[in-house]
């Protein structure tokens, strides 16, 4: 049989019919009630319609004013068009479910927020909420498989990117403690609250990871940081990257006589500006933010002596 037909609901929760898992969420993907997996066997039907939704509920997070069509065919439902608002901004994409394996069903999909508000996306999709502040766009696509959130979540794949054009940064902890030892050389005392300009990123989830693909932004008063790798589902942290001090900051270390002659080492040849490696390591609860010394001193070549060495750690590691 053939049906056409249009769905309006003031209230639909997807997520008591399919899995609700995401990467780094705070809640238990093993936490399962038992209506959260789906016991209707789609029947051998085709449809076409349209749905209308006040509010739609989908791995934990209320989307308003949803729109779109579905299309139901070959144990199929694919709903296109989709068109909506989250966390104060707009949402679009596309979803199939295909249920044709009914104990290993499979989730492919598109989507696309324009001006969402970033910590409220961050605070739900990973662990690091509370300290990105801006308007974001963000696009990409995704791929998984399962009844189960553990199945799920280690099927996942998501390639993706996003950017916040201006936004804010609130830094706390080691990564506090390493913006503040660099303020104190330069003779600044800085907020943990800074402007965020042109975040832009690339987003990798596979094999149990989120990865970062050269997430690169510029604190006022700092520079410019450029950070790459992941942190997996366990929590494990693995962050490199750089901090490309202000020009204003390069001058006023460059000037601070034996260590500006350790600090001009450091100096870029193309940007003039002192260049730090930095590292995150650790897990999402206990994070360890710190100048990566074996890089630079690599970065130096072997005429770089035991006493330089040390100097250039005093240098970074003076509060």
């Amino acid at each position: 049989p053939f049906f056409l037909f249009a769905l309006k609901s003031q209230r639909f929760d997807v997520d008591r019919l399919f899995p609700a898992a995401v990467p780094g969420s705070s809640a238990d993907p093993t936490d399962v009630s038992p209506d959260s997996v789906s016991m209707i066997i789609l029947p051998d039907i085709d449809g076409r319609g349209t749905f209308t939704i006040d509010t739609l509920v989908y791995t934990g997070v209320e989307f308003s004013a949803i729109e779109g069509k579905v299309k139901i065919f070959d144990r199929k439902i694919d709903c296109y068009d989709v068109t909506g608002r989250v966390y104060s901004g707009g949402v679009s994409g596309r979803t199939t479910i295909d249920l044709g394996d009914f104990e290993n069903p499979r989730y492919t999909g598109q989507f696309s927020g324009t001006q969402i508000e970033a910590n409220d996306f961050v605070s739900r999709f990973t662990n690091f909420g509370g300290h990105i502040f801006g308007r974001a766009n963000i696009s990409g696509s995704y791929d998984a498989q399962g009844w189960d959130p553990d199945a799920f979540l280690n099927s996942l794949t998501l390639d993706g990117e996003g950017n916040v054009r201006e936004g804010r940064m609130v830094t706390s902890g080691a990564f506090q403690e390493l913006v503040d030892g660099l303020a104190k050389m330069t003779k600044q005392t800085l907020s943990n609250d800074q402007t965020l300009r042109e975040l832009s990123t690339r987003l990798k989830v596979e094999n149990g990871k989120v990865m970062l693909d050269r997430l690169t932004t510029t604190i006022d008063n700092v520079g410019d940081i450029t950070i790459d790798g992941s942190y997996a589902f366990t929590g494990a942290l693995d962050y490199s990257g750089t901090i490309k001090l202000t020009k204003e900051n390069t001058e006023k270390l460059m000037s601070n006589g034996l260590m500006g002659n350790v600090a001009s080492l450091l100096v870029g040849k193309k940007s003039q500006r002192i260049e730090i490696p930095l590292k995150i390591s650790g897990t999402v609860d206990k994070p360890k933010a710190e100048l990566d010394y074996s890089t630079l001193s690599k970065g130096m070549g072997e005429n770089l002596n035991e006493q330089a060495g040390n100097l250039l750690e005093g240098l970074f590691k003076k509060k």
